[in-house]
């Protein structure tokens, strides 16, 4: 865990594991960090990371970068078994409503496993880009 103690008295807590630069470093590395000069965050300089406990109350992970394999709009279509043109209005429906799919790439939307699963979930719950409507009894 990441304890800190705030001035005003707080001590907000989160998992290291949400920052993949400091899950993988040593207790050593760990152990030598600095307080920001603006007393808005902290700095590891043996890990080269910085935090800002505007990030930490917001509790929003860090993502590692590289780690999303990218698929092309053509190819995770012939995936899910869809034509590419019904792969880009699903996304286009799902950005609609907030859901965020895959990485613009110029000419194609790079996309990952996790989003291939998202958008097929998606798609089972809204048929024909519709919610399904249910029985309210």
């Amino acid at each position: 865990m990441l304890s800190l103690f705030l001035e005003d008295g707080r001590i907000v807590c989160v998992p290291v594991a949400f920052y993949w630069r400091l899950a993988d470093a040593t207790p050593g590395q760990l152990q030598r960090f600095e307080i920001l000069p603006n007393r808005r965050g902290i700095h590891w300089p043996d890990i080269d990371e910085d935090i800002s406990i505007r990030g930490v109350l917001t509790g929003v992970p860090a993502r590692r970068p590289g780690r999303r394999a990218s698929i092309k709009t053509e190819d995770a279509a012939r995936q899910l078994g869809i034509a590419p043109r019904t792969l880009r209005q699903t996304i286009s429906r799902m950005e609609e409503e907030g859901f965020r799919v895959g990485e613009s790439r110029g000419r194609y939307r790079a996309l990952s496993e996790e989003d291939l699963a998202q958008v097929s979930r998606w798609r089972q719950e809204h048929p024909r880009g519709r919610p399904v409507q249910r029985d309210p009894r």
